[in-house]
């Protein structure tokens, strides 16, 4: 789905530009003067770029891919910067993303070596990095990236046009975006409508007095949008009418499609059904147009549910079976990962960035603590004949003594970033591969039985098989990915725990319908103990306690024999405490905990289950252990967290 980070995030390039076809020849007949200077015709290639990113993108990013390889061959920084920054553009316009993601953070790495005149467009990169991120739906990375910008943006003098305005149209992207969760119902808390408001009239405000079309009409289609929220349709059409007129004008066909696209489905909540199968019908064509295959999908999905309400079964049906084949679920998990790679290759070199400087930096103190050594003894020296000296001595002691302590803080930092960075490639480099590997193994599978037709076809009992092994391979991915984003998250210090009440009862359900297939495949018994609706509320952070469990179970799930039983649990070891547990019938170890990690990892694990349970558990002030059962084979894993009434009382 193209969100409404493409309506409020990529304004940001919006500025006046007469895009008539005057001036498409003027720019064209000046790329063909001879003799053109290299920088002058890096300008127009940006020009051009900039040009048609709206209507033609393939035009556009050959434009701007010439434009940057003039650049590079030119060593002209800003219209290299310039390029990086429509091309991006263009790539997330397109759902490029992974293209996107990749320019901008070249344009950021470039930016930290250009002067100061150019500063604005860091302010881009790391706006472009939070656009990224939010069409994906990382809300919080996003918004980080935007605050840094506008740390940024306040150094400037003066500051660009259209750069404030982006700035509240950025919040208020981040807020709207966060109102998608409530789409089916349209009953959002007031606590998150209102700002959202308040952000879409400040855009609304500076974007009529700076003059930037496609933010004003994408602060009137978050207005619109909230309308909805409020229950006031007529005037969410009103005002999603004005957005849609707005991105007529300025020639935008992927807003318009899109909000053709609500517009219908707001029609449809008021059972205008005609009006908004033709509305449909305009916003398919347009994604069809452009293209923009997810549009697309989406606008034959809302045309499928205006033909179902005017009683056309079978049109309805076309629409939503078109829809479908359109909807690729293969396609999205293998851009889901490569933009989870190159974001650990992006965060990677970074903290190869911050090596190299601590290193840089220890050896500007050795040769220091060489110096002040140096004088230290000359000073000695001359202490026999100047009582002076004494005190110099002592005052070049201290400094030694501090540069020594400063030294040993440096390369126990360094050890530690080392330690991390050798971590991160050996988790990417063994245990991702082998997943991906057979992953792909398997659709290679599927793809001779369908190439070849002299082939026998499987029967369903082999598809059924072959679609098993895939779901493994993919719920290995994910997990993988889930363990190591939390890893380097614990590793930076990004990570916080919010903690909140939460119902032991619902947490072991929850997780246990989550494992129950994977328990049934491997011929494993995983039940709930009875008896928990006595145990009290616990005070812990939902989402972390959650990916401990995932964790423990998937722990005994590779360690527990075939016909077996791995239970779920709880009790009160004492008043002031709950312990959960996770309990197994594999078979005995001699040392608990090391045996178990080795284990883990042996079975295809990335090595992280475990230390990981344990830091999140240290991050809520919980405790966690491991002990061989008592009197049958087995290890039982043992959570325990604080009682939410206890807490309650001692605050």
């Amino acid at each position: 789905m193209v969100c409404l980070l493409l309506l409020a995030g990529s304004a940001a390039l919006a500025r006046p530009f007469d895009r008539s076809p005057r001036t498409l020849d003027s720019l064209q007949a000046r790329l063909r003067q001879p003799g053109l200077p290299d920088s002058q015709r890096v300008d127009v290639l940006g020009l051009l770029c900039w040009y048609h990113w709206q209507s033609d993108l393939k035009a556009s990013r050959r434009y701007g891919e010439q434009g940057l390889a003039l650049a590079l061959r030119a060593r002209y920084l800003k219209g290299e910067l310039t390029c990086l920054r429509y091309l991006s553009a263009a790539a997330l316009v397109d759902q490029d993303l992974v293209q996107a993601q990749r320019l901008a953070q070249q344009l950021l790495r470039r930016t930290d070596a250009a002067p100061p005149r150019l500063a604005a467009f860091q302010v881009h990169a790391l706006k472009a990095l939070g656009d990224i991120l939010s069409e994906q739906e990382q809300y919080e990375q996003a918004a980080r990236y935007y605050r840094q910008g506008k740390e940024v943006m306040r150094t400037l003098r003066p500051v660009p046009p259209n750069m404030e305005a982006t700035a509240y149209a950025d919040l208020m992207t981040v807020y709207s975006n966060r109102l998608t969760a409530y789409e089916k119902t349209l009953r959002a808390p007031d606590s998150l409508v209102r700002p959202t408001t308040g952000y879409a009239r400040q855009a609304l405000r500076l974007a009529r007095r700076d003059g930037a079309p496609l933010i004003e009409a994408s602060a009137l289609m978050v207005l619109g949008l909230a309308a909805q929220y409020r229950q006031q349709l007529d005037s969410a059409s009103a005002l999603m009418r004005q957005a849609l007129a707005r991105y007529r004008e300025a020639g935008s066909p992927y807003y318009e499609s899109y909000v053709l696209r609500v517009l219908a489905r707001n029609l449809l909540r008021g059972h205008q059904y005609v009006e908004a199968a033709r509305l449909a019908r305009q916003a398919q064509a347009l994604a069809h147009q452009i293209p923009d295959v997810p549009g697309e999908a989406l606008n034959l999905d809302a045309l499928a549910e205006a033909l179902a309400a005017l009683g056309d079964k079978d049109g309805a049906y076309r629409a939503a079976v078109r829809a479908r084949q359109l909807n690729d679920s293969a396609t999205a998990l293998a851009n889901q990962a490569a933009l989870a790679q190159l974001q650990v290759k992006f965060d990677t070199e970074r903290k190869e960035h911050q090596i190299k400087a601590l290193t840089q930096r220890q050896r500007l103190q050795q040769a220091e603590a060489i110096r002040q050594r140096q004088r230290l003894w000359l000073l000695g020296a001359g202490a026999l004949l100047l009582a002076v000296g004494l005190t110099v001595m002592a005052t070049l002691a201290l400094r030694l003594r501090r540069s020594r302590i400063e030294l040993a803080r440096q390369n126990e930092a360094l050890a530690q970033a080392r330690a991390t960075q050798d971590r991160l490639y050996a988790v990417i480099g063994h245990d991702l591969r082998a997943p991906l590997t057979g992953f792909m193994g398997l659709t290679d599978v599927l793809r001779l039985h369908q190439q070849r037709p002299d082939l026998p076809a499987p029967d369903s009992r082999q598809l059924l098989g072959l679609l098993g092994d895939v779901g493994e391979q993919a719920a290995r991915v994910t997990r993988l990915l889930d363990n190591l984003l939390h890893w380097a998250a614990a590793q930076t210090g990004e990570l916080r725990p919010r903690p909140e009440p939460v119902s032991v009862p619902e947490l072991l359900r929850e997780v246990s319908v989550l494992y129950e297939p994977a328990a049934q495949a491997r011929g494993i018994v995983l039940e709930v103990e009875g008896g928990l609706s006595e145990i009290a509320p616990v005070r812990a952070d939902r989402n972390m306690t959650l990916t401990m469990l995932r964790n423990l179970i998937s722990n005994a799930l590779h360690a527990a024999p075939a016909q077996s039983t791995i239970t779920l649990g709880a009790h009160q070891p004492a008043p002031g405490s709950v312990a959960l547990f996770v309990r197994d019938q594999g078979p005995g170890l001699p040392l608990a905990g090391a045996e178990r990690k080795k284990t883990a990892g042996r079975r295809g694990g990335t090595g992280l289950g475990l230390p990981l349970v344990h830091h999140l558990a240290m991050l809520q002030g919980a405790s966690f252990a491991l002990e061989p059962n008592v009197g049958e084979p087995g290890l039982t894993a043992t959570v325990t967290l604080p009682v939410e009434q206890l807490v309650a009382l001692s605050s």
